[in-house]
């Protein structure tokens, strides 16, 4: 019976040690992957520019001076006439800007654009479109 006890007591621990021991795992090989840069803008280069121009109101103002009225006496009647002389004017013409000129930029959709990028903006960086949320990048040689 000893015998037994002994015998089974060597078994399981034999048996328990195979089981608790776990295969070492292989080392992972950490490779450093520099970001790709990333730009939800655009470049003018890549856009098309529209120039609305200003708009103006043109014309003359004409300033005069009037005189003041002179009176002459006929020689042969006596009667006394009142005698109006055109002033001196002054023709001045003037500009006024009613709309100043619109600057703007359209994409190959002709729609506007207001998102540019930047002179710090790197020109390698890759374009996402505004509104794209966890798209997956790829790049050449990945």
């Amino acid at each position: 019976m000893i015998k037994r006890t002994v015998l089974f007591c060597a078994a399981s621990a034999v048996l328990s040690a195979c089981a608790t021991t776990q295969p070492e795992a292989p080392i992972r090989e950490q490779v450093e992957v520099e970001p790709v840069p990333i730009r939800t803008c655009s470049f003018t280069s890549e856009l098309k520019k529209v120039v609305i121009p200003a708009e103006y109101r043109e014309g003359f103002t004409i300033n005069s001076v009037e005189n003041t009225p002179e009176y002459v006496t006929d020689p042969e009647t006596g009667e006394v006439r009142e005698v109006t002389t055109q002033g001196q004017g002054v023709k001045t013409p003037y500009k006024i800007l009613v709309k100043e000129e619109e600057v703007y930029y359209v994409n190959a959709e002709d729609k506007k654009v207001t998102n540019i990028c930047g002179p710090d903006t790197p020109a390698n960086a890759v374009k996402v479109e505004e509104g794209v949320d966890d798209m997956m990048i790829v790049t050449p040689g990945s």
